[in-house]
């Protein structure tokens, strides 16, 4: 898999990444992430539904994790999975987190369920096994990942 990663930010924020992503000049998806205030990363990792499963939202993620992570070092990373027309093309209009999350929390605890879900196994892989889940509803979780 030789993805490119073609930069869309527009400032030079070197906390804030936008990345289109392309695999033998196809366009595969997006990611963007930013630290904000108490040092807390939010990404957003898009792969188109023909493209998914292939490990490159993973791919996506870890990139801009360590880049961001090399200028100021990252202490939460917070999930907002939710229903948006982002999520169009996914099922029920929801991000394929809140779709695995709301399907695991039928068997398992919430921690579990959050865990469960692409971005709480990515960031097992690096590192933050720890979880506050903030809010649950039907249309919206928001949870932090932290060491």
């Amino acid at each position: 898999m030789a993805l490119e990663y073609h930069n869309q930010e527009l400032t030079n924020n070197p906390l804030k990444k936008n990345y289109s992503i392309f695999e033998n000049n196809n366009e595969v998806g997006y990611v963007t992430g930013e630290v904000g205030i108490e040092n807390v990363l939010i990404a957003t990792v898009n792969i188109f539904p023909e493209f998914q499963g292939r490990g490159i939202g993973f791919d996506a993620f870890e990139k801009i994790y360590y880049e961001i992570n090399q200028v100021e070092q990252i202490k939460i990373i917070r999930g907002v999975w939710c229903v948006s027309e982002e999520y169009n093309h996914c099922e029920n209009g929801m991000s394929s987190n809140l779709n695995e999350f709301q399907k695991h929390r039928q068997t398992k605890s919430d921690e579990e369920s959050a865990f469960s879900t692409p971005t709480g196994k990515w960031v097992k892989k690096i590192g933050f096994n720890r979880i506050n889940i903030i809010s649950i509803s039907n249309q919206e979780v928001i949870v932090d990942f932290f060491k």
